[in-house]
């Protein structure tokens, strides 16, 4: 069967030129966005559960918020580990997903789980919050804010709620968090001597100021043909709407909020700050979502910021892109792994020449490379892998298999058609004699990568992660390399020496090798 079809395809040579020359163009398209990461995934994919507690220490958060998450968390559908962190007034649930379970049913599960909690967390704490699902690595770019014209109360809003959002905008950007600069709010101090003349209390204090600061429903009017509804516009949204608001005391004078508070715009407690280059300022922290590529998710961000920049450079805010660019480490490593491909390639193309003495034997065996190369890659990408260091360290290391393997079949042919009868038309059975004679130890070569590779694709742990994305590259090579070698060499030579004959061996070649002759001669004369 192998005979046969090596015959069909050498009876067709201008076909299987044509089809590699058609698979190369389609293959180098769909690989084109291919994701391009620094390493594989080491890590498991987690999520992380934050439940805000304002108030409470620490041993409070772990006994009464932390404690009873855990206990509905754990043993969920894949999860494989929950660790956990309670400081004050929060609590940080990480919960790591077992090898190989969807990460979008996990977190189905677990928020089916925290929904029948009920109420077993305390009033004072918040609803647990799912952070976006992000990969291991997650943090794509990091954002430095500086002002000299702005101080931190505006520099925090004009990042707040101008940059964030429109970055939250970028596709692949999964959450952008903010750190330093101070939080606008407004505060109201109660001052207790006034509120022990005016007998009003904190508690009404605290229900008045809620009043103000909520909006209520006001209902709707029918008419004899439509029904209106009322709109209201009691929302207070200054410090003076707030201090007009009344505090309801029955039997008494009407007092007003600001008659026994103060009412301030002023910041919040900071938990944390952000300092670039010795000033303070703000800074900016950009993850990328799960599945998505962080060398697009980059540049899509830059891109983003770029429009923004001469707004915020008007107003006296510099702007700092390259605290932390993971990107650029993927980068650097990507262009010096392919410069080197490219060198081996540009070496092995030199030692071709020189010894197979024609520039069409050493295309045809060039030709292999990026045949091979272009059909692991298409391969890795329909199984869903990314492009990374460890798959391109596995291309290098290829490199040498498939030139070995197209290197044998074109020298094992042109010798083949050296010494066979000048009649053309026995050009094809040659070819074919050529190609079966050294199908079987190019075939077993093959299989020999494929034998000792195999035990790392079930190494566990970090070590399987490292190496399996390599072991999986050469395979899939060591594949092309032997299908190329096998149907497509042999019908490239035909086309291409099939009418004008074998390239003549080099002079220098042949006058070594019958020096080489004379010298054995004459040793076993003597």
């Amino acid at each position: 069967m192998i005979a046969a079809s090596i015959r069909w395809t050498l009876g067709r040579p201008r076909l299987i030129a044509l089809a590699c020359a058609c698979f190369l163009a389609w293959g180098i398209a769909f690989i084109q966005d291919m994701r391009f990461e620094l390493l594989p995934n080491l890590a498991p994919t987690e999520t992380r559960i934050q439940t805000e507690a304002p108030g409470l220490v620490s041993e409070q958060v772990e006994d009464l918020v932390t404690r009873p998450l855990e206990s509905v968390l754990v043993g969920a559908p894949g999860v494989g580990h929950v660790s956990s962190r309670s400081v004050q007034g929060l609590s940080v649930i990480t919960v790591s997903l077992a090898p190989g379970a969807d990460p979008y049913r996990v977190r189905q599960f677990i928020s089916e789980r925290l929904s029948g909690l009920g109420g077993a967390l305390p009033a004072a704490a918040a609803a647990p919050r799912i952070t976006p699902l992000t990969p291991p690595e997650a943090e794509v770019l990091k954002l430095g804010f500086t002002s000299d014209r702005l101080d931190p109360l505006a520099l925090r809003d004009l990042v707040q709620w101008t940059v964030r959002p429109r970055l939250l905008a970028v596709p692949g950007v999964a959450e952008v968090s903010v750190y330093g600069g101070l939080t606008r709010r407004l505060e109201v101090r109660a001052r207790p001597a006034d509120l022990s003349d005016s007998d009003v209390g904190f508690l009404d204090v605290l229900n008045a100021v809620r009043r103000s600061t909520s909006v209520a429903g006001a209902g709707f009017i029918d008419t004899p043909s439509q029904r209106v509804l009322i709109e209201p516009h009691g929302q207070a949204l200054t410090t003076d709407d707030v201090a007009a608001g009344q505090i309801q005391t029955p039997g008494s004078a009407p007092v007003r909020i600001g008659d026994v508070a103060d009412v301030l715009e002023t910041s919040a407690p900071a938990f944390g700050d952000a300092v670039i280059d010795g000033r303070p300022g703000v800074l900016l922290s950009i993850s990328r979502q799960y599945g998505a590529g962080a060398l697009d998710t980059t540049r899509a961000a830059e891109a983003a910021l770029a429009v923004l920049s001469p707004s915020l450079e008007a107003q006296g805010v510099k702007v700092q892109s390259d605290l932390d660019r993971p990107a650029s480490f993927t980068t650097r490593a990507i262009r010096g792994i392919a410069l080197d491909l490219l060198v081996g390639a540009g070496l092995i193309a030199l030692g071709l020449w020189v010894f197979l003495g024609g520039n069409r034997a050493v295309l045809i065996s060039l030709a292999s490379i990026p045949l091979a190369t272009v059909s692991a890659l298409v391969v890795l990408k329909l199984c869903g892998w990314s492009l990374n260091t460890m798959i391109l360290g596995g291309l290098l290391l290829s490199v040498g298999m498939v030139i070995d393997d197209a290197v044998i079949g074109v020298e094992t042919v042109i010798n083949r058609l050296r010494v066979a009868s000048a009649d053309h038309h026995h050009d094809l059975e040659t070819t074919l004699e050529a190609s079966l004679e050294v199908r079987e130890p190019v075939t077993f070569a093959a299989l020999a990568f494929v034998i000792v590779l195999a035990p790392l694709l079930v190494l566990p742990g970090l070590q399987g992660a490292l190496l399996a994305p390599l072991a999986v590259t050469v395979m899939a090579v060591a594949a092309s390399s032997l299908f190329l070698a096998t149907f497509v060499t042999p019908a490239l030579c035909l086309l291409v020496h099939g009418h004008d004959g074998p390239p003549l061996e080099p002079r220098w070649l042949a006058r070594f090798k019958d020096w080489l002759i004379t010298r054995t001669r004459s040793a076993a004369a003597s």
